[in-house]
């Protein structure tokens, strides 16, 4: 017995720790890997089907695999502590015979084992696409040092941010906002040219980057080792009193009605709901909020992850755009996921289709509500600043026009200039709004996808991120070729709710079988295999003259303006070329057809548009006599 008691009570060395902690955190962080390394190769082979020299698509599959490291770096600390203490393993942890260094080792280890584990995949992934080695891409060595201090950076900062914050969303957006903001100062303070995003400004100062996170990875040693021994803040009770607890009582008390007047089977929706309601809108809330700051922060990170690695300028078009969708579906099936719900309703007679549906319904209402929002708010700001309602259509006819001979349109026929413009921006509207409503279902749609595959909440808001800032490439493309969006997005969604939808029973029951997987994996390939199979026919006969444009009103305005559009432009064209010619008014009269003759004119008397042509003693013309014949000859002499 004596013996017995010393082999449990005596301390395990710093080795067996290590390799312990080390075997627990990989097994933990396997899923995020895993989802991170399928998503980035998705995209590395989309990228290296674009035209380009072998140099450059190298450049691109090197920048591929760096940026999915850095994202692999900033969440899987975030993972490993902010994570387990949200579940309570921190004070499970306690009640252990544990070794300080050997947990920090073990902890930090499986963060860089992880992220070698990520790089190396993608290495080869990229050689497998490229056909060559990376090696050959352009400024492979400058590549290789921005990507590996960017990597360090990220893991600092998110070690930093959840090793100090106990809430894994609240850490995970302070860990990308440091990235973004901490090289932005270094390069303000230790650059040459100040805020210069370029890669060789960030070269300039890599050394003070790296002094930095030889500093910031002190700091997160030292700290995990008190790590599971300090005590945090945690949630507090509820408050008798104040507006929200009367709130939520007046709503519990209109679903007490409402539940008295439902039959059974509605009765167990209404009451689902008002459990997934309670315990999931101050949450939805949150992600809300921080899903806002986590766009700004994730854009910036990403531009300067691109700038570092890339010879590149500008910004292109904004992937974090559906990031807010994709946070909120990754938290749907969250409350059963930790602690004890999902048991409780798997030994419960409760349905799964109406906990499923329950579920959805919360989170998909925030998602839509903030769609919705932002779209009125983004329509009301673009009318306001065009005075009204007439001069935002004409304003945005004009802007959209390819050549300055929209001015001619409004001066000729402005009657039927204001029509085609009130046409065309409505079908552009309409269309927008669509477009975005069937986005948002579809990142919502992946993102409750991986909040049933995924059973840690953080790592499934990670990985629902990266999934549809990838497949936010797609829908860009959607709206640039106008295509119909309800079958080339929303077959996305339709596919991911299915997918959930069958195999929501054997989650809550806890039954693992084969076809769970296979399951989830129909409902990713069957909507991609559809797009697959009909977007390049579909694209092929609209540049083919077909009408498979999904904005119909917008066609049909281009089609009835497109007549007089042109003899406009051959006026203005003839105008600059033969204005200095003795017969440049027949050339002017040939260009365009009798009808529109004199309005022409007559705009060229009001000095309509042309570049902002107002000298008259170049620019005006005027006629003298003359008249025009049925076959566009003019008869007469014309003066300047």
């Amino acid at each position: 017995m004596t013996a017995i008691s010393a082999a449990v009570d005596r301390t395990p060395s710093v080795r067996t720790v290590t390799s312990r902690f080390l075997w627990k955190e990989c097994r933990t962080l396997w899923p995020l890997a895993a989802g991170i390394v399928a998503i980035a190769a998705i995209k590395m082979a989309f990228l290296s089907r674009l035209p380009g020299a072998q140099g450059e698509q190298a450049s691109w599959m090197l920048a591929g695999a760096w940026l999915a490291t850095v994202v692999f770096a900033v969440a899987a600390p975030v993972v490993l502590f902010s994570g387990e203490r949200e579940e309570g393993t921190d004070q499970w942890l306690l009640g252990l015979p544990s070794h300080p260094t050997g947990l920090a080792l073990g902890k930090w280890l499986a963060v860089f084992t992880g992220a070698v584990v990520v790089l190396a995949t993608l290495w080869l992934w990229g050689v497998a696409q490229t056909g060559a080695s990376l090696s050959e891409s352009n400024n492979y060595q400058a590549i290789c040092q921005q990507g590996l201090c960017t990597a360090l950076e990220a893991a600092c900062w998110g070690g930093l941010a959840s090793l100090l914050i106990p809430r894994p969303l609240a850490a995970a957006i302070v860990g990308v906002v440091g990235v973004a903001v901490g090289a932005q100062i270094v390069l303000l303070l230790f650059g040459r040219d100040g805020l210069a995003s370029n890669l060789s400004a960030y070269q300039e100062v890599l050394p003070a980057r790296l002094a930095i996170c030889l500093c910031l990875g002190m700091v997160d040693v030292q700290l995990t080792r008190t790590w599971s021994r300090t005590t945090v803040w945690r949630t507090p009770g509820r408050r008798a009193g104040g507006v929200m607890p009367l709130a939520e009582s007046r709503l519990r008390g209109w679903f007490v009605a409402l539940d008295r007047r439902l039959s059974d089977g509605r009765r167990q929706y209404v009451r689902l709901l008002w459990q997934s309601w309670r315990f999931s809108w101050k949450r939805c809330l949150g992600v809300v909020m921080g899903g806002v700051v986590l766009m700004a922060a994730g854009e910036g990170a990403l531009m300067q992850l691109l700038h570092a690695v890339l010879p590149i300028s500008g910004s292109p078009a904004p992937l974090t755009l559906l990031l807010v969708p994709a946070l909120l579906g990754s938290q749907t099936f969250f409350i059963d996921q930790q602690g004890g719900s999902l048991r409780f309703l798997g030994e419960r007679p409760a349905s799964p289709r109406r906990v499923w549906l329950a579920r959805q319904s919360v989170t998909l209402a925030f998602a839509l509500a903030v769609t919705f929002a932002a779209c009125a708010a983004l329509i009301a700001l673009t009318i306001s600043r065009s005075g009204d309602l007439h001069n935002w259509t004409i304003n945005i006819a004009t802007i959209n026009a390819a050549h300055p001979v929209a001015d001619l349109l409004v001066a000729s026929d402005s009657q039927r200039a204001a029509q085609l413009a009130t046409e065309r921006v409505w079908g552009t509207l309409t269309y927008t709004l669509r477009w975005a409503l069937c986005a948002t279902f579809a990142a919502h749609g992946i993102g409750q996808l991986v909040s049933l595959a995924v059973r840690q909440s953080i790592a499934a808001a990670f990985v629902a991120s990266a999934a549809t800032c990838a497949a936010t490439l797609w829908f860009y493309l959607v709206y640039a070729w106008r295509l119909e969006p309800v079958l080339y997005v929303a077959s996305i969604a339709l596919g991911a709710y299915a997918a959930t939808f069958f195999q929501v029973g054997n989650w809550l029951r806890q039954r693992k079988r084969w076809t769970r997987g296979a399951d989830l994996a129909i409902g990713v390939i069957a909507p991609v295999a559809l797009i697959l199979a009909t977007a390049h026919f579909a694209r092929w006969l609209q540049l083919r003259g077909a009408p498979l444009n999904a904005n119909f009103a917008h066609e049909k305005c281009q089609r009835e303006s497109s007549p007089l559009l042109a003899a406009g432009k051959r006026l203005f064209d003839a105008y600059l070329t033969l204005h200095d010619s003795d017969q440049w008014q027949h050339s002017i009269a040939a260009a365009l057809p009798s009808k529109r003759f004199e309005s022409a004119v007559d705009a060229f008397e009001m000095g309509a548009g042309f570049g902002g042509m107002e000298d008259n003693s170049s620019g005006e013309m005027m006629m003298a006599s003359g008249t025009m014949t049925d076959s566009g000859t003019p008869v007469g002499e014309f003066s300047m």
